[in-house]
């Protein structure tokens, strides 16, 4: 298996029948509700397969402040360099030699192409989209590949599709109407755009198309196979403002009260706090299970845009150095025990690296404990979230012989160089897990029982 290349946000829209209008509204509005799926990199097809892009922090913003032509189609695409390039030429959508396709996608291939490069794909199909339908040729292509995938592409002759891997691996989901098809990465992102249209969840192995007719059809054309949807979509990924994702994370946050119990001396009320952002909704789940025992607040302040968890790894670090500073009334809690919610513990970057720890000894806790609403991640991802190297998984280290881990030294890992507060970890349960997120959610960060 082969490191991770991409996690991304996609966008397609196409207008057709009697109420054909400009689909580039659209399509940025849908990239700008899922930017924290990449800000690295932006990039926007029209209806001539021309394309536009941009690298660098402020990429999204010089996409939305171009003055596009009007198109029936648009294909948008924004993008975290997780694989260290942030060049243009790693920037989507790309297009096919032929100049018949333009294509971009949230993928990793495994060894079936080089990731790096979207051009080999789009060249591929492009090719093949010449000598076969569309369908046939994505069939033709997509049909044996390992790994997940969500492709969104236009052809010089009128057509769109997106398609998904058939395990699931990458979220996708669509609008169509009378008048309209959207595609996105999120489901809050659709139904933000299209308030009075179904959101549906495109199904593993599918394809939906639209013709150059304006007919629009949803069909499989992937073998079936068990679903595995990525988990750290659910836990840190995608957007908390979806209901059903808030709810989820709410309950991950309930499931880990009984154990953070223990900890809470009948004596002391400590203050509830959490980071990151995406780690709000887990500590209001926690703390309405935990009620008057603990004192919630929020009062960690992040000083950078965006999630350093997904930057390249020669800038993490230096990013995340400090990255933190506490809310302005915080000093109102000094002398109290801590206790932090996190979404997960990856790498414990956040930790060791950045002031974070650090801010919170300001505070003079007697402890700080913290809390992950993920089990440990013992397993590199190879399909989602880009933690693709096992020696760099904190709770592997600590991992014993027996199969259990070593609280005590997984916990000093975590503590920068000279931290001298006394520091706990609890983590949450995989079967925990499993029940809140359900069968169609894959484990393997947590159990190593990888989908393909």
């Amino acid at each position: 298996m082969e490191l991770l290349q991409h996690e991304c946000g996609v966008a397609l829209v196409r207008t057709s029948g009697d109420a054909v209008s400009d689909s580039v509204p659209d399509a940025l509005h849908l990239l700008t509700l899922q930017r924290h799926r990449g800000r690295q990199g932006a990039g926007l097809a029209t209806d001539s397969l021309k394309v536009v892009k941009f690298a660098g922090d402020d990429a999204l913003n010089s996409l939305s402040a171009c003055d596009f032509p009007q198109s029936y189609r648009a294909l948008g695409h924004i993008r975290y360099a997780t694989n260290g390039n942030n060049g243009i030429d790693a920037v989507h959508p790309f297009v096919s030699r032929n100049g018949k396709l333009a294509l971009c996608g949230n993928f990793h291939f495994g060894r079936s192409y080089n990731c790096s490069d979207g051009q080999i794909i789009t060249d591929i199909l492009g090719e093949r989209i010449c000598e076969s339908s569309v369908l046939q040729a994505l069939t033709d292509v997509l049909a044996d590949l390992p790994g997940g995938f969500v492709l969104c592409g236009i052809t010089a002759d009128g057509d769109s599709f997106a398609v998904r891997d058939r395990h699931g691996i990458r979220p996708a989901y669509y609008v169509r109407t009378h008048s309209k098809l959207a595609v996105a990465s999120e489901r809050y992102a659709l139904q933000t755009v299209y308030p009075d249209a179904d959101v549906h969840k495109l199904p593993p192995g599918h394809v939906i198309f639209e013709g150059k007719n304006g007919c629009c059809r949803l069909t499989r054309i992937l073998p079936e196979a068990p679903k595995a949807y990525c988990p750290f979509e659910r836990i840190y990924f995608s957007s908390g403002k979806d209901p059903q994702i808030a709810v989820q994370r709410r309950r991950l946050g309930r499931a880990l009260a009984s154990r953070v119990a223990d900890y809470i001396s009948p004596d002391e009320k400590p203050v509830l706090t959490y980071v990151p952002y995406s780690a709000e909704h887990a500590w209001q789940g926690l703390a309405e299970a935990l009620g008057d025992r603990v004192l919630p607040a929020d009062i960690i302040r992040k000083n950078v845009s965006g999630r350093t968890f997904l930057n390249c790894p020669n800038n993490r670090t230096d990013e995340v150095r400090n990255a933190y500073r506490l809310a302005d009334n915080a000093s109102r809690l000094t002398g109290r025990s801590i206790i932090l919610v996190d979404d997960s513990i990856v790498r414990g970057t956040t930790f060791r690296e950045s002031n974070l720890l650090v801010e919170l000894a300001t505070l003079q806790p007697p402890e700080i404990i913290i809390v992950s609403s993920a089990p440990p991640v013992l397993f590199p991802d190879y399909y989602g979230i880009d933690i693709p190297v096992a020696d760099d998984l904190i709770a592997r280290k600590a991992l014993q012989d027996n199969g259990s881990l070593d609280m005590g030294t997984l916990a000093a890992s975590l503590m920068p160089d000279g931290f001298d507060i006394p520091v706990k970890v609890i983590y949450q349960r995989l079967e925990d897990l499993r029940e809140i997120l359900g069968p169609e959610y894959g484990t393997w960060v947590f159990s190593g029982d990888y989908p393909c």
